[in-house]
């Protein structure tokens, strides 16, 4: 292969090509400006020096790893998410902030442009605002725990209340904890019991209720069992509790924080630890079977009898809206252990937990001196330094994208994104369809009802490109203005603004109840990811995805199918448990291959991948790799000159085949560095293998990529024994 210095030599020559116009496609390169600099960006990031059948990543990524540093603020950096995040913050920085020249201008007349830009503006403004914000200090949050006290009342409690709670055995307390719960319900705040609407998973038409497991401050069961993480995260209850209710940043060291509020810490962090016992694991949450159970209210009454259940739903849906039974709930079992958690669980540590789960939640709109401790677990848990910095202007364009981001990228798509880019994009998941649809036939393994389901659900697949169409369409001004009008925001309450934001999302949420299932693209313009929802049988693509390295409308077709191809093909793929046995052989397969990688943790501890948790994405990720090739090969032969398809060569990179170059686009998409505790969080709790093993499973797994790389079998990329589903 030839080296970087060569690559760019010849690169450097292609500029020289494009400044003096000479021809854009000489001897089937392409020379025109984009293409000089996608392969500029491509040559960048690779190593060309690394073989690539010994270690894919380095090769296809070397450069970036070489060369680019993980921000301070950051916990990782990459070539895709936190690239494009990072370069869409800045676009949508432009619009929110009313400073910038390029904030947006409602035209004469038109009052629903007026009322959009000014939610976006004061959003913004609100939580730039970091005097209005040191000025209120920690009093709006105290006064919401005052709330908490009045709602759950202890006698002994050190959170100051003036009355005391009736026996555990009485309605009252039934109805006190329904209320409770309902109140945190309803303003998005975590507790043990987690209401949300979903889509009924036996009837995709309908939206029912589901309760689920929540209530975890360290979000993982296991990080229960880390002695390092738990040690510092009861110093941080500590700290904040001192610095929310108690001596203030004044007096806020770890040292200097009076012992009442250390045994508060160890109160709520006994309660979480056994609320963490009693959780299911990772791979039982993403089992869509074992966590559908259809109930109605009796009979979850019947498993925790000391909530008052009708009472709760009723206080935490919105006002007069009836209960559509069934519900669902992710786990019985858990249910009747946290019943009998709470009958052993004291009034007072109930009481410490509910306000830790507020200050938790809360903390984040407070002046940043009251949210230190909070960054020493981040720490701990992501390797990002305590002592960095935030910037200011990055928060609050992520606090604007969280809560009125379908307004913002109204504007995000105006500027970025048009209707050729999304034509192509929706061409590429057509002809993906078509290759899948003419596969499935040949699988033997599937049985007929398996093969009639997956015929089906292609020819049916509702597909959505850039942005939503509906509830609400954010192409229209007039439909975003009426979605949000009863959201009052203003530009001197950064803390009263989140807490409206909250109350406002959830009962948007809450109101689908009992609805039809509406098939919208349920993420806003700009953000940077792309989904399949199994229920409502629908792959979606936000705008802020189809850009470089993902998508460009002027790339070469390999480079388009190597990468926003593979996942296209990577939200088309699933798997079913029809044909139980057969899939289960062939599946089993990836979860020892992915079982085997290993990651290094802060300590330097090798610790292995969760094959299991992470199978479904596995597939996907090989089962998108496989059909987004053939797709793209089909086409490739099919007009091998490029009269129509676009497969020229890129400036400095002729030594690399068509092939070659798809695989490569692929990879690039996951060049990334992570910090180590990061990295181990990810591999404890997320469904997704680590980036630098989403490239080497899969094509490891890949006989095309053998033949393209010319592999021998054997070597570490092409490893005899490989694993397929689709």
């Amino acid at each position: 292969m030839p080296s970087k210095l060569i690559l760019w030599i010849t690169i450097g020559a292609a500029v020289q090509a494009v400044a003096s116009g000479a021809p854009t496609n000489h001897n089937g390169v392409c020379t025109t400006q984009h293409c000089v600099l996608a392969a500029a960006d491509i040559i960048r990031d690779m190593n060309p020096d690394v073989d690539p059948c010994v270690d894919f990543n380095q090769y296809a990524c070397g450069g970036f790893i070489d060369t680019h540093d993980i921000p301070p603020s950051e916990s990782q950096v990459d070539s895709l998410f936190s690239y494009l995040s990072k370069s869409n913050r800045a676009i949508i920085r432009k619009i929110v902030d009313p400073n910038s020249p390029s904030a947006p201008k409602a035209a004469p007349g038109d009052e629903a442009a007026v009322n959009n830009i000014k939610k976006i503006q004061a959003a913004y403004v609100s939580c730039m605002n970091v005097d209005k914000i040191s000025s209120v200090g920690r009093k709006p949050l105290q006064e919401d725990i005052l709330k908490l006290v009045e709602i759950f009342p202890v006698s002994d409690s050190d959170l100051a209340t003036k009355s005391t709670v009736v026996p555990a055995s009485s309605n009252t307390d039934k109805r006190t904890l329904a209320t409770t719960l309902a109140y945190f319900a309803s303003h998005d705040i975590d507790t043990p019991l987690h209401l949300s609407p979903t889509t009924d998973v036996k009837n995709p038409d309908k939206t029912i209720l589901a309760i689920d497991e929540n209530g975890l401050g360290l979000n993982f069961k296991g990080n229960y069992a880390d002695a390092r993480i738990t040690s510092v995260y009861q110093t941080t209850i500590a700290s904040m509790f001192n610095l929310v209710l108690g001596d203030g940043p004044q007096n806020s060291t770890s040292a200097t924080v009076p012992a009442s509020w250390t045994e508060v810490a160890k109160d709520v962090y006994a309660f979480e630890k056994s609320l963490a016992e009693i959780g299911s694991s990772p791979e039982e949450m993403m089992d869509p079977l074992l966590t559908y159970n259809p109930m109605n209210v009796s009979q979850i009454a019947a498993l925790a009898p000391s909530v008052d259940w009708p009472w709760f739903l009723e206080k935490a849906l919105p006002p007069g809206m009836q209960v559509p039974e069934p519900l669902t709930v992710s786990s019985k079992d858990y249910l009747s252990k946290l019943e009998a958690l709470f009958q052993k669980t004291s009034p007072k540590t109930m009481q410490n937990y509910f306000a830790w789960t507020m200050i938790r939640k809360k903390q984040e709109s407070l002046d940043s001196v009251y949210q230190q401790p909070m960054k020493d677990l981040e720490q701990t848990l992501s390797g990002i330094s305590a002592a960095t910095l935030d910037d200011r202007s990055n928060k609050c364009v992520k606090f604007v994208n969280g809560n009125v981001g379908e307004i913002a990228g109204h504007y995000f798509v105006e500027k970025v994104f048009g209707d050729r880019g999304r034509k192509e994009v929706e061409s590429i998941i057509a002809h993906l369809q078509s290759m899948y649809t003419k596969s499935f036939p040949k699988y033997e393994w599937l049985d007929k009802t398996t093969l009639q389901g997956a015929l089906t659900k292609m020819a049916t697949m509702d597909v959505k490109v850039g942005w939503s169409v509906s509830n609400p369409d954010t192409g229209s001004s007039v439909s975003l203005d009426q979605y949000y009008k009863d959201l009052e925001l203003k530009d001197d309450d950064f803390y009263g603004n989140s807490a409206r934001m909250s109350m406002f999302q959830t009962q948007k949420a809450f109101e689908a109840l009992g609805k039809p299932v509406e098939k919208r693209l349920s993420m806003t313009p700009q953000t940077v990811n792309a989904y399949y929802d199994p229920s409502a049988n629908q792959i979606a693509f936000p705008a802020g995805i189809l850009q470089p390295p993902a998508f460009h409308v002027d790339n070469p077709d390999y480079a388009n199918y190597g990468a926003i191809g593979v996942i296209a093909g990577h939200e088309i793929t699933w798997w079913t448990n029809s044909t139980e046995e057969a899939f289960n052989t062939r599946a089993s397969c990836f979860v020892s291959q992915y079982g085997n990688f290993t990651i290094k943790d802060p300590v330097g501890k090798e610790t292995h991948l969760n094959g299991q948790m992470t199978l479904g994405e596995n597939l996907a990720d090989n089962g998108g790799l496989k059909k987004a090739f053939e797709t793209w090969q089909a086409r490739y032969k099919s007009d091998p000159s490029g009269k129509t398809i676009k497969n020229q060569r890129l400036p400095g990179l002729e030594a690399l085949t068509p092939e070659q170059l798809f695989f490569v686009s692929y990879a690039r998409m996951w060049c990334s560095k992570m910090r180590p505790e990061s990295l181990l969080q990810q591999v404890l709790t997320n469904p997704h293998s680590p980036a630098e093993w989403r490239i080497k499973g899969a094509v490891q797994n890949s006989e095309y990529f053998a033949r393209a790389f010319k592999c021998k079998s054997g070597t570490p990329m092409n490893p005899v024994k490989k694993c397929d589903v689709w």
